[in-house]
């Protein structure tokens, strides 16, 4: 059975029942949209409520459809508070079906061709005006995640540490240990020409080095000596550590006391090498840098783990944020995916080329969705997005997106301790905590790494 549906003003159909239920999940169709089997007789389309009965004149079955709909919408947000969205006859623009045209006169054709002879005349040079535009306009809602990866992995890329050492040289050595001067931290996203979101613990783990970037090159250092050595499993890693820990120590020494950031980077994915130096740093007002180690207070934190990065630089892509409504409407069972840098635990950082990277595309679904008590609350408090999308330390700060290429959330972590888990339990924050951070103040990012130039 086929139906008409009035939404956002606008008549559709006839569209097929289970097409109407897609399109209810999806958001496209709103809770509250009318529907008709005739384009005569309209109902509202509340949760769970039939759809008309079919006409008996017409010799068919007496059918009802229920349709299990999404939480009710919302309206963006008016004055701090949402507003339920709510649709009356009057607001509709009513689209009849197709009919058979009327004979037109022909004292109107004269001017009527007229018109089309000036609109052939200006056609060439207008396509050639609107064209990039008018192509823009019609990719500009994905249908999927085959167009939404081609779309906008322009739109992310990899953070990118410089380093050198007190001399002001690159830093390629350290110790007995050979190190790279260039390493990969996290995944930032374009929210606009210059601004690329990110997460405050990929921030921090720049500027909070001891713990966070020169712990990372040590360790690879290390592991990588460790390889050529001939350790093969943790064991033997262990037992080369344990043999070699004097080194290992005062080559954390020297990092600490001679190794600076030279520079930070967003390097652009399919983008034939673009990178775009970053230079001031927004954080959320109430993450905090150091929370407690208990597994409750990170998941907490999680709340506020949203960062935004300036670049000095513009890019010609970013991505489209989820209106409130369409944040207040998800649900668990929905389709999500990412693109991002996964490489922790990877070889080669997952084959990542920092001079030319290509982000990894990952799908999965939304498990559950609650507030960061881990409750069920109401839609405005709902921002802990569980999920799982398979990630590893470096996909931090991907952006999830809807099949419509609308960004929903940002990926922060996975299960804790990093223990691998066919559960797949992984936590993203909800696109909306990024609000915050666009009031705050924009620090410049060597001052802000207490690495300014004297």
């Amino acid at each position: 059975m086929k139906y008409y549906i009035i939404s956002g003003g606008k008549t559709y159909g006839p569209v097929e029942e289970n097409k109407i239920r897609d399109k209810v999940r999806s958001g496209f169709f709103s809770e509250n949209s009318l529907v008709s089997a005739d384009l005569k007789e309209w109902q509202p389309l509340h949760r769970e409520a039939a759809l008309p009965e079919n006409s008996a004149e017409q010799g068919e079955s007496r059918t009802k459809l229920k349709l299990k709909l999404p939480p009710e919408e919302y309206e963006e947000e008016m004055d701090g508070a949402a507003q339920p969205l709510r649709l009356s006859e009057k607001d509709v623009i009513l689209q009849e079906p197709p009919v058979r045209p009327l004979p037109v006169k022909r004292s109107v054709l004269l001017p009527v061709g007229i018109v089309l002879f000036l609109l052939l005349l200006l056609g060439g040079a207008g396509i050639l005006f609107f064209r990039g535009n008018f192509n823009g306009l019609l990719k500009a809602s994905p249908a999927d995640f085959q167009e939404v990866c081609r779309q906008y992995q322009t739109a992310v890329g990899v953070i990118t540490v410089t380093l050198e050492d007190v001399n002001g040289k690159l830093l390629n050595k350290i110790g007995d240990f050979k190190v790279s001067h260039e390493y990969p931290i996290g995944t930032a996203f374009a929210i606009g020409k210059n601004q690329f979101a990110t997460n405050c613990h990929v921030a921090y783990g720049i500027k909070d080095q001891k713990t966070g970037v020169l712990e990372n090159v040590l360790w690879s250092a290390v592991l990588e000596d460790a390889r050529n050595s001939g350790a093969k499993n943790r064991e033997q890693i262990a037992r080369y550590c344990q043999k070699n820990k004097k080194q290992i120590e005062a080559c954390r020494k020297l990092l600490h006391e001679n190794v600076k950031v030279r520079s930070v980077e967003i390097r652009l994915a399919h983008s034939g090498g673009k990178f775009l130096k970053v230079t001031g740093v927004q954080i959320h007002p109430r993450y905090q840098a150091n929370p407690a180690p208990d597994a409750d207070s990170q998941f907490k934190n999680g709340e506020f783990d949203v960062a935004i990065l300036t670049t000095s630089e513009h890019t010609e892509k970013f991505v489209k944020i989820a209106s409130t409504k369409r944040l207040y409407a998800l649900v668990p069972g929905q389709s999500i995916a990412y693109i991002g840098f996964p490489m922790e635990g990877l070889m080669d950082n997952g084959n990542l080329d920092l001079n030319r990277p290509e982000a990894v595309f990952k799908s999965g679904t939304i498990n559950k969705i609650t507030d960061f008590n881990k409750v069920y609350s109401m839609p405005e408090f709902n921002k802990s997005i569980i999920h799982d999308i398979p990630t590893t330390g470096g996909a931090s700060g991907s952006p999830i997106f809807l099949p419509n290429g609308e960004v929903v959330a940002i990926l922060w972590g996975g299960s804790f301790r990093r223990v691998s888990s066919a559960v797949q339990h992984n936590m993203a924050v909800r696109i909306d905590s990024l609000d915050l951070v666009r009031k705050e103040e924009k620090h410049d990012i060597q001052e802000w790494l207490g690495e300014e130039k004297k």
